[in-house]
């Protein structure tokens, strides 16, 4: 028995991750700038909005993989295997075509691309509509997933 209602549990465990990855975010950003020197041409508001999408989408998957996991090591696991076809460390393009359908619901996959959409060619929201649609998508259908398996899970 809690005395939290299964929404704001949800939330407790989602906001805590997105506000470490924007502080990580800014943190690799002001490097990239204040360190290397690497000049930034797009603007800050689109990265930072990309970003929350990203991160929602991103714990959108973890959430759900949670609930579905009995064990730890079952949701690294099944995060492991979600997450690594991205196109981070392996261009897309050589990738076999079955893992290319794949990454179409890794987040990571959207966030890089629009990233370096947005830092090195100035991008703003309408180049990046596809990517911030496809991320609202993951995480429009895994957020409301995964609070129901967990609300499921609590009764």
């Amino acid at each position: 028995m809690t005395p939290f209602r299964p929404y704001e549990i949800m939330v407790g465990k989602a906001l805590p991750s997105m506000i470490v990855g924007l502080i990580q975010a800014t943190s690799i950003l002001l490097v990239a700038q204040l360190w290397f020197q690497i000049p930034f041409a797009g603007s800050n508001f689109v990265l930072y909005l990309s970003l929350a999408e990203f991160l929602a989408a991103s714990v959108g998957i973890g959430l759900f993989l949670s609930s579905i996991a009995r064990n730890m090591q079952q949701a690294m696991i099944g995060t492991l295997v979600v997450m690594m076809p991205s196109g981070l460390t392996t261009p897309l393009m050589t990738m076999p075509a079955a893992l290319q359908y794949l990454t179409a619901v890794n987040p990571l996959r959207y966030a890089i691309s629009m990233t370096r959409q947005i830092y090195l060619e100035g991008a703003g929201i309408v180049q990046l509509l596809p990517e911030m649609l496809a991320l609202l998508m993951i995480a429009a259908v895994t957020l409301p997933i995964a609070a129901w398996m967990f609300r499921n899970k609590l009764a």
